[in-house]
């Protein structure tokens, strides 16, 4: 039986050989109070930490950092007041905008965020950027890179508790650290951190409603043919701003 919204342990019929290992992963289960479902997570986050930095260092020696003082500082400012809202140690996150243009942002394992300097343009105001910013601490916050990291792994019948911490994190994906944990996350991911990010803006004092303007503009910069970066993974649709619409009226109650 699978219950709707746990579905990140349910695994297909295994073959005989690979009963303790399944046995072992399920162990690897933990339930997540903020999205009221279980995940597999089968890598430590000592070793997802591995692999955020891999990439970051790999992403930050291809793309130059935005020099605009203005975008830089409008991206501090935001993220220190949600991080402080939070009660989280800002020395502890590493935020960088980098000199690109495109629409886009992400996050890495470890405490890591890239904001292009077109989105932080793209964003007309604090409470817009802070829709950003929420949604992507949000991604790092509910360990979904290491969630999407161990539905691969477990695919393969690679399980991470005998996988020894020194172990090369690149030699087990065979496919490259950066696109170990830059993959796409599901429409699923993308809605909690959509969930989760707002509740993280409106704790900092940010207007929910900028999300549903920001994803808004968005969609129809993407129906004029122009589809945004972001939104080749981050699908913005009816059904994506109605579940931000809901989310964010239900947040307006507990402030009235």
């Amino acid at each position: 039986m699978r219950l709707a919204g746990q579905v990140s342990c349910y695994l297909s019929p295994p073959s005989c050989s690979i009963w303790p290992a399944l046995f072992l992963a399920l162990q690897a289960c933990a339930y997540n109070p903020a999205i009221q479902r279980e995940q597999l997570l089968l890598l430590s986050e000592p070793q997802m930490q591995e692999l955020g930095a891999d990439s970051w260092t790999e992403y930050r020696n291809q793309t130059s950092e935005a020099r605009d003082p203005a975008l830089r500082a409008k991206a501090e400012r935001v993220t220190n007041r949600i991080l402080a809202a939070k009660g989280e140690n800002r020395s502890s996150w590493e935020v960088v905008v980098f000199d690109d243009p495109a629409l886009n942002a992400f996050a890495l394992p470890g405490r890591k965020i890239g904001l292009n300097a077109g989105m932080v343009r793209f964003c007309r105001t604090d409470d817009e950027l802070a829709a950003i910013i929420g949604h992507e601490i949000a991604h790092v916050e509910l360990r979904h890179a290491a969630e999407r990291a161990s539905q691969d792994l477990a695919a393969r019948g690679i399980m991470s508790v005998v996988i020894p911490d020194d172990t090369n994190m690149e030699s087990i994906f065979g496919i490259g650290t950066t696109l170990g944990v830059l993959l796409p996350f599901s429409r699923k991911y993308e809605l909690e951190a959509d969930q989760i990010g707002l509740r993280y803006m409106a704790a900092a004092g940010y207007d929910p409603q900028a999300a549903i303007d920001l994803w808004s503009r968005m969609a129809d910069q993407a129906d004029r043919g122009g589809t945004p970066t972001f939104l080749s993974t981050h699908p913005a649709d009816s059904e994506r701003i109605a579940a931000l619409r809901a989310e964010a009226e239900r947040l307006a109650k507990f402030r009235t």
